[in-house]
């Protein structure tokens, strides 16, 4: 059974809303409570694709390659713009 275009683009729009507004609720602190959480690490089926599917990715397309190159790069500006500077932990020191 498939879907229409019309449902298809629909769910994309919820998709990217919701993913959306996830990034902007993100805080360093929240990336890094979420990844240790018992949650993340009692069910790993819904842990990152990537490092589940790594094998498959060695050995597919170098546009795959390059597009999920892409996609780590960023995450990884990801975890960076949210990483608290020196001087923001010092001033939070400073406030305490």
């Amino acid at each position: 059974m498939g879907h229409s275009q019309t449902q298809k683009t629909k769910n994309h729009e919820r998709i990217v809303r919701t993913a959306s507004k996830r990034f902007r609720e993100m805080t360093y602190a929240k990336l890094v409570d979420d990844y240790l959480s018992e949650a993340h690490r009692d069910h790993p089926g819904s842990g990152c694709a990537i490092s589940a599917l790594a094998g498959e990715i060695a050995r597919s397309s170098k546009r795959t390659r390059a597009l999920l190159t892409e996609e780590i790069r960023n995450a990884f500006q990801l975890i960076a713009d949210l990483t608290p500077s020196k001087s923001t932990d010092r001033r939070d020191r400073q406030q305490v």
